[in-house]
This record gives structure tokens, C-alpha cells and sequence, in this order.
């Protein structure tokens, strides 16, 4: 089991995220039809960390965990309880030993269509710094 897998359980097994969206935690979209809220997740980086003598096992990777709802009220609400999931909690995640996790930045996305140039859906995306050794 990855970090990817690992990030997955720790935001499906926090009580106050799973009472707000359930088991609707996706890798990278949120599936056409599917209920808002809903979260996404994806990794935005994970460069590995190295010495002359070659690889350290350690990795400082960026996560994008995207609050998803029909409002940016709703929205804010879900982001507000994703964080303290998440940030400064280290142990075993997945296969993954997280020595740190800290939320590096937040900011407002939205979903639109641009076809019929309609907005689908309000988040607020939070970015995570999680260093990790494989």
C-alpha cells in the first residue's frame, strides 16, 4: 500500500470527514454524476532525496487534497475538517513511515463546464507537504 492509499485511509477514517462525504474520496476527479461534497487528491510532486552515495529512501512530496460542494460555504466547511486530518499527523501510512505533514497552501478552485459554460462546483484546495520514507 502506497502513500496514495495511505492519505486515502487517513481522510476516510477521520469520523468528521467520512460524516460530511462519505466514502466520496477519488484519486485526481470527481467522478461525472457523482454527490457533492466530495474529495479529491493528487499528487503534485514527490522528488526523492539523494547523496553521493545514492538514494535515501526519503521523499518530500505535494499533495492537492480538493474540497469539493455546491456552495464555497459548503465547501470551506469540508476544508475546515480535512485539515486537522491530515496536518501534523505522522506515523505509518499505508507502507509509508510520515515523519511530517503540514499544510504548505490553501486556495479557492472552481469547477466549470465550459462548453455550456456553467460552474459545477466550488473548492478550496489544500496543499500538503509530506515527507516520507519509502
Amino acid at each position: 500500500m502506497s502513500i496514495k492509499f495511505g492519505i486515502y485511509s487517513k481522510l476516510s477514517g477521520a469520523a468528521a470527514v467520512s460524516t460530511i462525504v462519505s466514502t466520496r474520496i477519488y484519486p485526481q476527479v470527481v467522478p461525472q454524476k457523482a454527490a457533492l461534497p466530495a474529495i479529491t487528491y493528487r499528487r503534485a510532486g514527490s522528488p526523492r532525496e539523494y547523496t553521493h552515495d545514492g538514494p535515501t529512501g526519503r521523499v518530500v512530496s505535494r499533495w492537492e487534497i480538493t474540497c469539493w460542494a455546491a456552495t464555497d460555504t459548503a465547501a470551506e466547511s469540508l476544508a475546515a475538517v480535512v485539515r486537522p486530518a491530515l496536518d501534523n499527523q505522522v506515523g505509518t501510512w499505508g507502507t509509508a513511515a510520515v515523519q511530517e505533514c503540514f499544510l504548505d497552501d490553501q486556495q479557492d478552485v472552481v469547477d466549470v463546464d465550459s462548453e455550456a459554460e456553467l460552474l459545477r462546483a466550488f473548492g478550496v484546495q489544500l496543499t500538503f507537504a509530506i515527507v516520507y520514507e519509502e
